[in-house]
């Protein structure tokens, strides 16, 4: 078996070869995926690392650059996704060396503070060689809609008295003004969240003013539509600092209740401060959607100290 040659691309200009090796292994729906996210994508930076044995490619994964910001301090993270390795190159080591290869590059840049990536449990072996560390475990949680269970929650919590109204789409300069207190979070970008729309698991976008009890707009929440099941996801939340995430997301699942919604979902990193946030606003944790591996290259924000869920993370 040959070894395969490793080498960084634009996907858009390696497009046919990254599509075949995904047709090949029985994943033609990366197709669409390819379509929304990696040709806008590119255009920021996202390149794909391709490894090549006797004239096919048998390799890919792609790293995409995303912001992250707390304050006024910002770093660059790097989002792994989409690792395919053909089924005869699955001998642990042509996926390590391609890792490695990916990382080296990286480094040699200088552009890339650390990097993260989502991965089965089947893959964690072949990440760990390659040089990451765990990070922490992505969970799902569910707020139940119903009336007693919410209010409930409010009283149990001391939420603020918040309320939720359908709005636009903020304003990019208002969205690089607000964030989470104290934590690091993606920056919000407008054109990251539209290759985010359709997809697999969400249909559409809703953004909602979030006001407090006087009728300031205090921040906003970016729902999702799923495509199937009468659920709701709660994908970002953006805030001033007179609002927390726990009455923020509370006025999220009232609004959804009052559309009659039965759930209101999110993928949070169960080590993050932010989570016993979503905990006081009625959120459930249930099963453990993946482990969450990252690489330091010069600075990580510790994991409790970063919101993030899984809407920014899967390019499916």
């Amino acid at each position: 078996m040959t070894a395969p040659v490793v080498e960084r691309c634009d996907p858009r200009e390696r497009a046919e070869e990254i599509l075949g090796l995904f047709n090949r292994e029985g994943r033609s729906q990366f197709q669409a995926a390819f379509d929304r996210v990696y040709r806008p994508r590119a255009e920021q930076g996202l390149r794909s690392w391709i490894g090549t044995a006797d004239g096919e490619t048998v390799m890919h994964i792609s790293v995409s650059p995303v912001r992250f910001r707390s304050g006024t301090r910002t770093l660059t993270a790097g989002i792994m996704g989409d690792l395919m390795v053909a089924e005869a190159q699955r001998d642990f080591w042509a996926p390590v060396r391609l890792l490695r290869t990916v990382v080296a590059d990286l480094k040699r840049d200088g552009a890339i503070d650390f990097l993260l990536t989502t991965t089965t449990s089947e893959a964690e072996s072949v990440f760990r060689a390659g040089g990451f560390k765990p990070y922490g475990l992505l969970r799902r949680f569910v707020a139940p809609l119903y009336r007693p269970w919410l209010g409930l929650a409010a009283v149990r919590g001391g939420l603020a008295r918040t309320r939720a109204i359908e709005g636009q789409e903020p304003a990019p300069g208002r969205m690089q003004c607000l964030g989470l207190r104290g934590l690091w979070r993606p920056d919000a970008n407008p054109d990251f969240y539209r290759t985010r729309f359709s997809r697999s698991e969400y249909m559409d976008a809703i953004w909602l003013d979030v006001q407090d009890r006087g009728g300031e707009v205090r921040g906003h929440a970016l729902l999702s539509r799923h495509l199937s099941g009468n659920e709701i996801g709660l994908s970002d939340v953006l805030l001033s600092d007179s609002m927390d995430l726990a009455s923020a997301a509370h006025a999220a699942a009232r609004w959804a209740l009052a559309k009659k919604f039965g759930k209101l979902v999110i993928s949070a990193l169960t080590e993050s401060r932010a989570t016993p946030e979503l905990i006081r606003a009625g959120f459930v944790p249930r099963a453990i959607r993946s482990s969450m591996l990252a690489l330091s290259m010069r600075e990580a924000p510790p994991a409790e100290e970063i919101f993030l869920n899984g809407f920014p993370l899967s390019s499916w």
